[in-house]
């Protein structure tokens, strides 16, 4: 039997995989029902692959971290709508994607784990300067400051974007979604993201003016265009217990290689996702 594994942070790349009908139709067959009607309800071949893979990452951990067969994981969902594993909740596990990029992050010792991926550069119609006065209420007067404390634009860009980023990791990390303020959720950057997988961890989450000693957050760019923060929340004395783990890009046939059949074949739903590829822009 494999050795068990405790943690896991991983990264997959849609654009690497050129998908045939078959192996569409096989990862479609190996996840759950509705799983698999929340894939082919998307219109665009990004988000189906975006949300499959995603599916087959969370199983590869729990198969891997458990030593269960893949047709016994059941994944569920809690009260707030966030994917977990009923049979252990101390296995904890988020997932994220954007642009080309799904991301996953997996703990096995029953701490909180947020996971966010973000694109760090502005791509919206509007001037910058009328896209922040838009999004004024979401960040502190601190942060505000943060933002603009490098007078280039590009700077502006990537230090709104991290922000962001951090926030989405910890309201992940807690599974309430946006049921508080984003402007109360309130980050102090300590250190610049330099280079490519080279982490941050002291950046400081404060909450009603008060500095919470119970949170991490492990930030990192992916490329140089994409930045992840993991958001890790426990006792503040167990923090030490999580270091930053790099995280490793997995392949299309890593997600396949050890998945097995848990619905009948659809091939019409394979076909279907199949021709949104063909149609993309990862086809064209």
């Amino acid at each position: 039997m494999a050795q068990k594994i405790a943690r896991a942070r991983w990264f997959f790349d849609r654009t690497s995989w050129v998908p045939t009908v078959e192996e569409l139709n096989f990862a479609l067959s190996s996840i759950h029902p509705e799983e698999r009607d929340r894939v082919m309800k998307y219109v665009f071949y990004k988000d189906a692959i975006a949300t499959l893979s995603g599916r087959l990452m969370i199983r590869k951990f729990l198969a891997e971290a458990t030593g269960l067969p893949w047709a016994d994981i059941a994944v569920g969902r809690d009260e707030n709508e966030k994917p977990i594993f009923p049979s252990d909740i101390s296995l904890q596990f988020n997932v994220s994607h954007q642009g080309k990029y799904t991301i996953f992050a997996g703990e096995s010792s029953g701490a909180k784990v947020g996971v966010d991926i973000m694109e760090i550069k502005y791509t919206g119609g509007k001037p910058l300067k009328e896209f922040f006065r838009l999004m004024s209420r979401q960040f502190s007067k601190q942060e505000w400051e943060k933002i603009h404390e490098n007078s280039l634009p590009t700077r502006q860009e990537r230090t709104f974007y991290r922000l962001w980023s951090l926030k989405e990791s910890y309201i992940k990390a807690t599974g309430v979604g946006m049921k508080v303020p984003l402007k109360d959720i309130d980050f102090r950057i300590n250190s610049p993201l330099k280079s490519v997988a080279e982490f941050v961890e002291d950046t400081e989450l404060f909450l009603e003016g008060e500095k919470q000693e119970n949170w991490k957050f492990q930030e990192v760019l992916i490329d140089e265009n994409y930045g992840a923060c993991v958001a890790i929340h426990c006792q503040s004395e167990e923090l030490k217990n999580y270091p930053c783990l790099p995280f490793c890009e997995v392949m299309a046939q890593d997600l396949l290689k050890f998945c097995t059949t848990a619905l009948p074949a659809d091939e019409k739903a394979a076909e279907d996702l199949f021709k949104k590829y063909l149609e993309s822009e990862d086809r064209k």
